[in-house]
């Protein structure tokens, strides 16, 4: 079973039956970046996870990626933005 930490839902998607921003590493860039589980668009900055002009299409992307787990959550001391979780 994997832990999913995840942010808030996601703008694009919108906040009923949209997707979550989960968190996941960048593993060929070496930082975390949100991935909505829905839609597959992502932000590198949380902050800006708002802006819909500073996401990307994750699957128009080259790069290898994985869940972040909580060592990796708190090795790019992204805690504040864990603000929930689920288990699949």
């Amino acid at each position: 079973m994997s832990k999913y930490y995840w942010y808030k839902a996601c703008p694009r998607c919108g906040f009923s039956g949209g997707g979550r921003l989960t968190i996941f590493e960048d593993l060929t860039n070496h930082c975390l970046y949100l991935h909505c589980d829905e839609c597959e668009w992502g932000w590198r900055d949380p902050q800006k996870a708002d802006d819909l002009s500073a996401a990307f299409l994750t699957l128009t992307e080259s790069f290898e990626a994985h869940l972040a787990d909580w060592h990796d959550i708190e090795r790019y001391s992204w805690e504040k933005y864990a603000l929930n979780f689920y288990e699949e």
